[in-house]
């Protein structure tokens, strides 16, 4: 088992770990509390990655497999986190 989860900060307190290319988990940091977005497939150390980001409470909820609107709140985040990464790509040229 590894902790090394990579993850990255791509709002003020909006987190996505990625779990080996397997999935991608957001988590939530709020004022009081922590809202994890899925929990992953289970490779690695998830609870000491999330440790490392916050030490709030965490609540979670899992993700449907098929198409539901969660899965379009997880995927709109996705495509937001590669719209912030190709404008830093922009500024560096």
């Amino acid at each position: 088992m590894t902790d090394r989860h990579p993850y990255y900060e791509f709002e003020k307190d909006t987190y996505e770990i990625d779990e080996f290319d397997c999935s991608s988990i957001f988590l939530f940091v709020g004022k009081e509390r922590a809202l994890l977005l899925d929990t992953g497939c289970g490779i690695g150390d998830l609870k000491g990655v999330i440790r490392k980001i916050t030490d709030k409470p965490v609540s979670y909820t899992h993700l449907r497999a098929h198409e539901t609107r969660h899965d379009l709140v997880c995927r709109l985040l996705l495509e937001k986190k590669k719209k912030k990464e190709k404008e830093k790509k922009k500024k560096k040229k």
